[in-house]
């Protein structure tokens, strides 16, 4: 099982239209263990993880402001990681592709935790680089749970995510991710 060193997250509203990557997917399915959870701590850093999930020509992180106004009162943990370390987080993403390197139809899942439902973001890898569906464009939106170490001296909470949009980079050290998501309508 490889691992990835990061996991970005941004949530938002969006809406839908066209031009999705939805199959038919083949090839194994790699499993990648995720060992950390990044979440901005400030507006920069929100700003640089955002992405247009609406299509409005404006960047959309709403996640990424309550994450710094948490950072700010230092109520953002910061044992995720040994959250991970100890077995007591165990998110994953999933990949199915016949080349890991160059692929037009992949399917991703992130799975926060064994046995939690996901639906596929459907996408592309290019030079082993993973681009997801765009949220403001699919009509085939993916699912997951996260399960997230967000509050100082708490459990990882889960939260249900719609409209996925997930990307994934390789970095040299096993890998980087960013996952968005759109309040979608159910």
């Amino acid at each position: 099982m490889s691992r990835f060193t990061s996991l970005a997250l941004v949530f938002t509203g969006a809406c839908t239209s066209s031009g999705d990557v939805t199959g038919p997917y083949s090839g194994p399915i790699s499993r990648y263990a995720v060992d950390a959870i990044t979440f901005p701590h400030n507006s920069t850093e929100s700003h640089a993880l955002a992405d247009d999930l609406d299509g409005d020509t404006t960047v959309d992180n709403e996640f990424g402001g309550l994450t710094s106004t948490l950072f700010s009162f230092s109520d953002l943990t910061t044992h995720g990681r040994d959250m991970m370390a100890v077995g007591a987080l165990t998110s994953l993403v999933e990949l199915q592709a016949d080349d890991p390197q160059d692929d037009d139809s992949v399917a991703a899942w992130y799975v926060g935790a064994d046995g939690d439902p996901a639906t596929a973001v459907g996408g592309v890898l290019r030079d082993g680089a993973f681009v997801g569906n765009r949220t403001r464009t699919t009509r085939v939106p993916g699912r997951a749970r996260l399960r997230l170490p967000i509050f100082v001296d708490a459990d990882p909470i889960a939260i249900d995510l719609y409209g996925m949009e997930l990307d994934l980079t390789p970095d040299g050290h096993g890998g980087l991710g960013t996952l968005r998501c759109g309040d979608r309508h159910r």
